[in-house]
């Protein structure tokens, strides 16, 4: 599996790891394992130190479930992140967005 889960001890913190490359072959996958989580927790924190390359459909990913977070008064952060990601991010200028959880 891409995506896991961490953390099953704290009912407001999910923790989850992807541990594969993040990209448009992936994307559903990860999708709906982020759909059936936000229904239990309100933070999310997500690391990518194991992620050896992502694109854009990763960077869409991460924003829109931002968002919808966001909608719904709960966050999400990158704790950590590997160097094809930060570089992505940062090609973006998204990488405070990102790490701190901050909205639009």
């Amino acid at each position: 599996m891409t995506i896991k889960k961490l953390n099953d001890d704290d009912a407001d913190l999910c923790q989850l790891a992807i541990d594969q490359d993040f990209t448009i072959y992936v994307i559903d996958e990860i999708k709906e394992f982020l759909d059936v989580q936000r229904s239990y927790h309100s933070q999310f924190d997500i690391d990518l130190s194991e992620v050896e390359e992502a694109d854009t459909a990763a960077i869409q990913l991460l924003l829109a479930f931002q968002k919808m977070l966001i909608s719904e008064e709960k966050n999400m952060r990158i704790t950590a992140s590997s160097e094809p990601v930060r570089a992505l991010m940062d090609s973006y200028s998204l990488t405070q967005r990102l790490t701190t959880g901050g909205g639009e």
